[in-house]
């Protein structure tokens, strides 16, 4: 009967027949807790990928010198911000950073990445300042 009600109400509402108990036919499992990778991709909607930040840019500078670094991101969802720090009074245009190298010691830029979802990345390199370093390419 239970069956015969179920066929019944799937026709007048235009859905495919499901059992209500073990048999043949297949009910939907109303009691299973779903994962949210499952659900995105039984909607059409894939999680966005792990964001990731790269710096790209000279390790070794020559004293008091302008160079520039630059940031790279992956994954997350675009439109990226850039925040960066390090050396002596940086600024920073998009995903460039420039700054003044100390006159000796050793310095760390810095780089935090931000995607259009408020997701961050952040990623760091120490640069060293040394007179025998090649000259600035960048």
């Amino acid at each position: 009967m239970i069956r015969s009600i179920a066929w019944i109400s799937a026709v007048i509402l235009g859905a495919a027949p499901f059992s209500l108990g073990a048999g043949a036919g297949t009910s939907p499992n109303l009691g299973a807790a779903e994962s949210p990778a499952a659900r995105a991709a039984r909607v059409g909607n894939a999680p966005a990928a792990f964001l990731s930040a790269s710096l790209n840019g000279p390790n070794s500078v020559r004293p008091n010198v302008q160079c520039y670094w630059w940031g790279q991101a992956a994954g997350g969802t675009p439109p990226y911000s850039w925040t960066f720090s390090g050396g002596l009074s940086g600024w920073s245009i998009g995903y460039e950073y420039f700054t003044t190298s100390p006159g000796s010691g050793s310095f760390t830029v810095s780089a935090t990445v931000t995607d259009a979802l408020g997701a961050t990345a952040t990623t760091s390199q120490v640069v060293s300042v040394n007179s025998r370093a090649s000259i600035c390419p960048y």
